[in-house]
């Protein structure tokens, strides 16, 4: 019961890049990284909380009902580990890889690792390296799980 009410109460997603962003690993300057510093720390309130990596601009859909299709491309343009976060906090530093996709009825998403964030720790920097070319992709930190 107190999980449900935190997430009723507390639960949010909060876009951690207000547009969207570009990650070349082509470009030498960039060497395939982006570096976000929070305006307020984020963490998890439940077990639940993932970064997710909004990839649909990438996607090549004529219908979200194509579930295999897409699946496809996600898994051949973003294999499992291609991207990394490194969340940087006070006390705790710790890097988390992208392991799964999420498929909606408008949008595809990859969830940073099969992982469980630590609950009340905070993070005030996240250092995005990808190993793949990333573009017009938003990332969003979501502290619950529905």
């Amino acid at each position: 019961m107190w999980e449900l009410i935190k997430i009723l109460f507390f639960g949010k997603a909060v876009l951690l890049t207000p547009i969207p962003i570009d990650i070349d690993v082509m470009e030498p300057q960039w060497q395939g990284q982006y570096e976000i510093v929070m305006d307020k720390p984020i963490s998890a309130i439940t077990g639940g909380a993932r970064i997710e990596i909004d990839v649909t601009e990438m996607i090549d859909v004529e219908s979200f009902s194509d579930y295999r299709k897409i699946r496809q491309q996600v898994e051949s343009k973003f294999p499992p580990g291609s991207i990394e976060i490194l969340l940087v906090g006070e006390e705790n530093t710790k890097i988390y890889s992208t392991e799964f996709s999420s498929i909606g009825k408008d949008s595809v998403s990859l969830i940073v690792g099969d992982i469980v964030f630590p609950i009340g720790v905070s993070y005030s920097k996240a250092i995005i390296t990808s190993y793949v070319t990333l573009e017009r992709v938003k990332v969003i930190w979501k502290n619950y799980r529905m």
